[in-house]
């Protein structure tokens, strides 16, 4: 099958350093190659090298005229193709609806350009859209309700399991080793991390915390700046938090093969984050608020806890808790490890990726 995966125009792609939708694409274009598949994967720039990544002539794309051309450009460099797939790029649904993909990784306020208009709606309802969870589908069903529910599909993200494998590790030796990484912002939980590590200092220090991921991801700006500022400055008044950087994609395995628990504190509705089910495929049990995606990977009491959203105060109680109940931790980790294999491998996600191809090949 001939495929082209489009990433969203709105920033560029480094091949070290990425969030979670560039990862989805990335392993997309490598799985399906693998896999015999034609693929190439489509980006307004990229730093790095990599095979079958082609970069689409800067149109000017922060402008909204820009945008429009680079769908177009993708368009017509991709005649001939089975299945154009778009991650986060609607506007692909409107220009060249028949065989096309939109690949949602969340919601912002408005999804669909000129969806009020009749011949715009037409042309929508012939296109098909992914979610990478269950109530960011039910939530986009609420906003099109007149879209054909058949043309709805979900498709977990997915972790590749030979990759990111559990490690030999000991839960009764020494301090429980605690992770969080991903871009420091407040949404993320950064704050929420630091200040239940601050809460639980005050009880106990038998446990470190290594922090990874940065504040400038996508480019300094002031409120970046005074994020950085702001973490470094709560790191280093307590004892056990390591500040460790940014963790490349071919690092992430060694950094989690070091952990004993993972902590997720997103306090914003996190579609379905890969960082979760990554720490789960590398064998630890996860702490996440029950909130958006998180809730949808973790078992409550079986591969990690679920807590109230916003309440550092109860993440600090359940990692006391794995540090009292390390037997349990080490058990809770080989549950989420398996969980992943199940449910949400990198072998799920491309079979699912193309079962809804041929679905939508089927489609007049």
């Amino acid at each position: 099958m001939n495929i082209a995966i489009l990433q969203t125009p709105t920033f560029v792609l480094d091949l070290d350093y990425h969030g979670g939708i560039e990862r989805v694409e990335l392993i997309q274009l490598a799985g399906l190659r693998k896999r015999g598949h034609r693929v190439k994967l489509f980006v307004p720039g990229v730093i790095g090298t990599g095979q079958g990544i082609d970069v689409i002539r800067d149109w000017g794309w922060r402008s909204r005229i820009g945008k429009w051309k680079y769908y177009l450009d993708f368009i017509l460099r991709t005649r001939g193709f089975d299945i154009r797939w778009g991650h986060y790029t609607p506007l692909l649904a409107l220009l060249a609806p028949r065989g096309s993909v939109v690949h949602f990784h969340g919601l912002s306020v408005s999804e669909l350009a000129l969806y009020s208009h009749p011949w715009a709606r037409r042309r929508y309802h012939r296109g098909h859209y992914v979610f990478c969870a269950k109530w960011v589908r039910e939530e986009f069903g609420k906003l099109y309700p007149d879209i054909p529910k058949d043309h709805l599909h979900l498709l977990y993200n997915g972790v590749d399991v030979d990759r990111i494998k559990p490690a030999d590790r000991n839960y009764h030796q020494g301090k429980l080793h605690i992770c969080w990484y991903g871009l420091w912002e407040e949404e993320k939980g950064i704050y929420q991390l630091l200040e239940a590590i601050e809460l639980l200092e005050k009880r106990r220090q038998d446990f470190v915390v290594e922090i990874g991921g940065a504040a400038d991801y996508e480019g300094w700006t002031p409120q970046s700046m005074e994020t950085d500022k702001r973490v470094r400055a709560w790191g280093q008044r307590l004892r056990t938090v390591n500040l460790v950087g940014r963790i490349s994609y071919q690092l992430l395995s060694e950094f989690l093969g070091r952990q004993h628990l993972g902590i997720f504190p997103s306090i914003y509705r996190d579609p379905f984050p890969l960082v979760p089910i990554e720490m789960m495929a590398a064998g630890l049990p996860v702490v996440a608020y029950n909130y958006g995606g998180p809730a949808e990977a973790i078992r409550d009491g079986i591969t990690g806890f679920l807590v109230e959203n916003g309440r550092p105060d109860l993440l600090a109680d359940r990692i006391s808790w794995f540090l009292d109940n390390r037997d349990s931790a080490a058990e809770m980790g080989m549950r989420a490890r398996r969980q992943v294999e199940d449910n949400f491998s990198l072998e799920k996600h491309l079979d699912g990726f193309l079962r809804i191809c041929h679905l939508v090949r089927k489609q007049p």
